[in-house]
């Protein structure tokens, strides 16, 4: 999928600045006229990138966000720690290595910023969700809520899936998704093992729905209650 295949958006809620996140939400902003709810540090890359200031709303964690058809809950989060084994097995890689000045390039120009999920709660549907974009977290918020469905962020180190399925079981949802699992920018990323996750899930979580995304395919999550 490509960003001129987003043709239509209101609103972008951003977890955080890193490039593999917000490298393209400026162009799909500029194109569609949505919103950017972002940290204080994604917005100086959105107007860098010439994104209009009133189309950008700085957040931060804690706030509850009204709109017509859902409210919206800002979690503070955390990006997940890149593990020993991780830094060694890829960053320090021939291929990264040749690359690392691009690398370091996009770290200054995308910087992580503040981090956040995102906890949905639809008005006229029986059924919350909740996004996060990495899989750091502070436990103590997880247990404030209760989604339905949690849209699992399974990237970030070796271990991703483990460290995803923990968290998911403090989440307690009904219906798990994993995302960002996919090689999205070779040689600095790699494709997690996302039957693994899913695995570990239905092991420690016999009850749970686990559903994959394909590309380009739309689904369809009917009330859970």
């Amino acid at each position: 999928m490509k960003p001129e295949d987003v043709t239509s958006a209101d609103y972008i809620f951003l977890s955080h600045g890193h490039f593999d996140h917000s490298f393209d939400i400026g162009n799909i902003a500029k194109r569609t006229g949505a919103k950017i709810f972002c940290s204080e540090e994604a917005k100086e890359i959105f107007l860098r990138e010439e994104v209009p200031e009133d189309q950008i709303r700085v957040i931060s964690g804690g706030e509850v966000l009204e709109f017509d058809a859902f409210k919206v809950t800002i979690i503070k989060s955390k990006h997940i720690k890149f593990g020993l084994t991780t830094i060694l097995w890829k960053f320090f890689s021939w291929k990264v290595l040749k690359s690392i000045r691009h690398l370091l390039r996009l770290a200054r120009q995308y910087p992580k910023g503040d981090v956040f999920g995102f906890y949905f709660e639809l008005k006229n549907e029986p059924l919350t969700f909740c996004h996060f974009g990495s899989g750091g977290y502070f436990r103590e918020e997880l247990e404030k809520i209760r989604p339905d469905l949690f849209l699992a962020p399974v990237a970030g180190r070796r271990n991703a899936p483990q460290a995803l399925a923990k968290m998911t079981q403090i989440l307690k949802p009904k219906m798990v998704i994993g995302h960002h699992w996919d090689d999205f920018y070779p040689p600095i990323s790699w494709r997690v093992p996302i039957e693994k996750f899913e695995r570990i899930i239905k092991e420690l979580l016999p009850t749970i729905i686990v559903k994959r995304l394909e590309p380009l395919k739309e689904i369809e999550i009917n009330p859970l209650r």
